[in-house]
């Protein structure tokens, strides 16, 4: 019960994902990405929550996380509600990241986290300037 009630909301010792570059022309890409190795044990999570500022949406179509798993990759693909430039929190039920559709319903591995991915996928073919923050990261 304690411990249960030490997990919720509890910080996760990620650091900030900053992506601050151009966005590479469509020929070459259909996103801007940024990997983080972590080593995370997310078998009791029952959400993931975190925080994200864009500075310009117009590039972006959406936005998707993924979470590296052992041999696969889970992911939740998102849009944000606020305005460009604000500050927007997110939490996402481990669920949304499609755990039984990829066969991760064990538990075990969730337990061996490797890598996040962060990606914005494009929203054109335009040329455009990728400013994104994604920090504060917890889970409950």
């Amino acid at each position: 019960m304690l411990i249960g009630a030490l997990m919720l909301g509890a910080a996760l010792n990620i650091p900030e994902i900053v992506i601050r570059e151009p966005i590479p022309p469509c020929i070459k890409a259909l996103r801007v990405n940024r990997d983080i190795p972590v080593n995370l044990d997310l078998s009791k999570a029952k959400v993931i929550s975190f925080d994200m500022i864009c500075k310009d949406l117009r590039p972006f179509a959406y936005f998707t996380i993924y979470l590296k798993c052992g041999d696969t990759s889970i992911s939740h693909s998102f849009s944000p509600r606020q305005p460009a430039g604000t500050l927007e929190h997110f939490d996402v039920p481990i669920e949304d990241f499609g755990v039984g559709k990829h066969k991760l319903k064990n538990a075990g591995s969730l337990a061996k986290v490797s890598r996040i991915r962060f990606s914005g996928w494009r929203n054109n073919a335009e040329d455009g300037f990728a400013d994104i923050l994604v920090k504060n990261f917890a889970i409950s």
